[in-house]
Formats: C-alpha cells, structure tokens, sequence
C-alpha cells in the first residue's frame, strides 16, 4: 500500500492527513476493496464508486492488496422463471424441479419473471429478464468408467440476459440455464473492472498513481480498459462499454488543499469531529516508518 505524495511548493501546500489509531508503529495505511455485483461499463463504474463513498475504482499499488481482494461473490441466471406477475415459479428442465431453492428474504418481488442466484451462499433472487448476469449451462459430459452422464455445469463469464443465456445454452450444450446446482465450493474465473485504463500509448490509474500490472497471457489485448480476473487475479484488457462487475477502493488518508504552518496543520487534524461510533479513532498528521508505506 503506498500514500500519495507530499508535495510543496512556493504557492500550494498539499497536507496529508491519516484516520486511524493513534499508533506511530507498523502500517498506517488501511486501505479496503469491495467488490460491487452489479454489471456496468467502465465509466459507469467509475460514477458510481465516486458517489457511493469510495474514492474510486480499485488502484492497486501491490500484490498485498491483490491478495486482500475478495472477488468470488456474484449472481448467476438460473432456470427458475415464470410467465406473468404472482404466478407459479417453473423449471426450464423437467431434471431442475428437486434442486436446492432457497429464496432470499423479502424475495421474490411481485413484478419479478426470472431468477438468480448468488454465489457461494446459493439464494435465490427475482430479477427483470433483461438485467445483465453471468449464467451456467447445464453441461453432460459421459464418463468412460461408468458409462454414465454426468452434469460437469459450463459457467459463461460474459454478461447476457436471460434469454440470451437460454439460447446459448440451447445452441451450445442442447440443455437449459442450470437452477442452482451444487456450485458453491467452486471458484469461478470472470472479468471486475478496475481503474487503469489507455489513453493513446499511456496507461494510467483513474486515482493514485503506482505501476502495479500483472498481466494475463497474451495481454494487453486492444481495449482501452483493464479487468482483474476474480480467481486467478490477473489482469485483461477490455472494451470500456462492456459490463462487468467492478471492484471500488477506499483508504484512510484524507488530502487537504490548504496553506497552513506544521502548528497550524497539527491543530486542524486534532480538531476535526471524530469518529461517531469510535472515540479511539481520529485524525493527524499522517506518520510513516519505511518501508511499503513510505514507498
């Protein structure tokens, strides 16, 4: 994790300053990344991060914030649908109607007609048939030891509707959107915005500024922003008005624009209102040892 830079000059003072314990050892920098479930471009992506109390789309600065990157949750369509308002729920395969069906709370509401589900925990949300969503196929493959099929479940990382997804399913497998299958100790591959993005020839953060890349095989391809893979954690370019999921960042560190004297800055942090549920937590002036941090 690493800070942004204090910067002086004859007319600007840019003075940082820290949320956080009043500790002058170890790591200062507390920086948290959340994944958001819904399907957006880029730039919509973006939006929203700014206007949800983030700072931004996800910068990474290390392999540590990889790896405290939590990215398997999303929804998936299942097979679970039905025709008009308040009616009953069917299956699109005659083999779905025994499978595990677990209604969120509150759920589903009157209007919705289809369904899916969230990965790991396996309930059930309604949804408008046209909202955007990952899928899995119901996939029989034959196993030569037993001579029987077995259902292996193909997962489509690409944002489709539901009859999208039914019609792919259809053309590629011949079965039907899969309805909640035993999947939830399997971890899946897809695509979560982040913030870099290309302008011309130069990659750029839409925040921060770090040269953090781990790119995927046969990357950068030709589009202009950049995913992280939810599993394997490398990174694809993109076509910006595609929709995925995205990943937005938040941290401790608060930048003031003002000119003031080291005293003058001191008092300001000190009098700043404190956290309301937290009388331990509060501001100052930031404090970094070498290492990452300073870095």
């Amino acid at each position: 994790m690493q800070f942004r830079t204090l910067m002086m000059t004859n007319t600007t003072v840019l003075l940082l300053f820290l949320v956080g314990l009043d500790s002058a050892l170890g790591s200062v920098v507390n920086r948290q990344y959340q994944i958001i479930q819904s399907h957006m471009t880029w730039a919509d992506a973006q939006t929203h991060c700014r206007s949800s109390g983030f700072v931004d789309l996800a910068t990474v600065y290390s392999q540590t914030d990889v790896n405290n990157m939590d990215l398997m949750h999303f929804y998936a369509w299942t097979g679970l649908y039905r025709t008009i308002p308040n009616s009953t729920w069917l299956y699109l395969s005659e083999h779905s109607s025994s499978n595990f069906k677990t209604w969120a709370p509150g759920e589903p509401r009157e209007h919705d007609l289809c369904s899916v589900a969230h990965y790991p925990n396996k309930l059930a949300y309604g949804t408008s048939c046209d909202s955007p969503h990952f899928a899995y196929c119901d996939h029989y493959v034959r196993d030569d030891d037993d001579d029987e099929y077995h259902n292996r479940l193909a997962f489509l990382s690409w944002t489709m509707t539901w009859s999208e997804a039914t019609k792919y399913c259809t053309s590629r497998y011949r079965t039907t959107v899969a309805t909640m299958h035993s999947t939830s100790t399997r971890k899946e591959n897809f695509p979560v915005w982040i913030g870099l993005y290309r302008e011309g020839e130069t990659w750029s953060w839409s925040t921060g500024e770090t040269d953090y890349k781990h790119w995927d095989r046969n990357q950068p391809g030709t589009g202009d922003c950049v995913t992280i893979s939810s599993n394997t954690k490398k990174m694809s370019t993109q076509d910006c008005s595609s929709l995925y999921p995205f990943t937005c960042f938040r941290d401790n560190l608060i930048l003031v624009k003002e000119n003031k004297t080291w005293e003058e800055a001191l008092e300001h942090c000190r009098s700043i209102w404190t956290h309301p549920h937290n009388s331990d937590i509060h501001y100052r002036l930031v404090s970094v040892q070498p290492g990452e941090d300073h870095a």
